[in-house]
């Protein structure tokens, strides 16, 4: 139910589903229980508007990143926003930045900008980003931080991204892509009934889907564990080569892949944490990565399961004060990775679970002083 005194809130997307987790599960969800009423506008099959948990949801027809209709965008959902008739809109994607510099100014709406990564660095180092596209990266930068000046916040999804976009400081929150079960219950997914090693995420090679191969491939013939991939490829070539990969494992029916040309819904992967044995999140340490405490981290965390990551020294150090699993990198013994399991029990009751949660009164700082 509506509050009154509070304002209509409108979250806007591109390629982003409307029930994104951080989008819908989190922010969008967080302020209706908080007493807006929001609306998200987001990819979504739905050939017309429609209600889920009290959120109004406005579905744009799914496309592409290569699509027209993505670099049209600013223009045709300026109309869609105005309809709305929101007092604040919260942005989630950089290309509507000239949508809502011209809702700030001409208009005179409150705007969030959501900032879920560093584009100028996914620009650069990013490998499903054209080679092209890394010239851009400098002036893309001095366009987004003449526009975050003119926003009402700036919402940072990682700590490391503080002080990126050279705005006042009191305008800054950080909220961290924490777990929220409030997909929990969102349909009935099967999962596999044998144990098996999860790999969620991103399907990219910087994001460890190939070293989860390595990982498995390694164990596989002592300890005849299934592997689920689950994850989505926003490069068709490289999602062609991980095909081809699995399809040459002399143990290959016993890989199973979940998504690649469509996105796992997310309920659906809560379901495929909690019935794993153990996570995969072998990252690269990449600039784009670097610094970054994935929300994949939580997620194992808060479901109580074990995650092997790279041990890159910030997540070593993150470990030693909130379990999180056990650290692997390829060339050492990956029987005595498995091995290490059997302690994670003890280790794990250590972990203060709330820390893992996103939390609503978070959500109520941010929209503060908003009218």
């Amino acid at each position: 139910m509506k509050s009154a005194g509070l304002p209509p809130v409108c979250h806007v997307t591109v390629l982003n589903p409307a029930r994104h987790p951080r989008i819908f599960y989190k922010w969008a969800w967080s302020q209706k229980e908080l007493g807006h009423e929001v609306t998200v506008i987001g990819q979504d099959s739905s050939p017309a508007p429609y209600q889920m948990a009290g959120i109004r949801i406005v579905p744009i027809r799914p496309f592409g990143r290569a699509s027209l209709r993505r670099w049209l965008a600013p223009i045709w959902l300026l109309g869609m926003c105005l309809r709305v008739k929101a007092k604040v809109f919260v942005i989630h994607a950089p290309d509507l930045l000239p949508t809502a510099v011209f809702l700030k100014v001409f208009f005179r709406k409150k705007i969030i900008y959501d900032v879920h990564e560093d584009y100028a660095r996914s620009l650069t180092f990013g490998d499903h980003h054209p080679a092209w596209h890394r010239w851009l990266a400098d002036i893309w930068r001095t366009w987004e931080c003449w526009a975050a000046r003119r926003f009402d916040r700036i919402v940072y999804a990682e700590a490391c991204y503080q002080g990126m976009l050279h705005v006042k400081k009191e305008k800054v929150f950080v909220l961290e892509n924490k777990f929220s079960d409030r997909a929990a219950t969102e349909g009935h997914y099967p999962i596999p009934e044998v144990p098996y090693l999860l790999y969620t995420g991103t399907l990219a090679p910087e994001w460890g889907v190939m070293a989860t191969l390595d990982f498995w491939e390694s164990l596989v013939p002592k300890n005849p564990i299934r592997l689920v991939i689950a994850g989505f490829a926003a490069n068709n070539t490289f999602l062609e080569q991980l095909r081809a990969r699995i399809s040459a494992y002399p143990f290959s029916a016993q890989i199973e892949l979940i998504g690649g040309d469509t996105p796992v819904p997310y309920g659906q992967i809560l379901a495929l944490i909690r019935g794993s044995v153990a996570g995969a999140a072998f990252y690269q340490l990449t600039p784009a990565i670097e610094g970054k405490h994935p929300s994949k981290f939580y997620e194992f965390q808060a479901l109580g399961k074990p995650l092997f990551f790279t041990p890159f020294e910030d997540w070593v150090d993150y470990d030693a004060h909130a379990p999180l699993g056990i650290p692997w990198e390829s060339g050492q013994s990956v029987a005595d990775a498995w091995e290490a399991l059997s302690n994670w029990q003890d280790r794990s009751a250590k972990l203060d679970k709330a820390a893992c949660f996103w939390t609503n009164e978070a959500v109520a700082g941010v929209m503060a002083g908003l009218k």
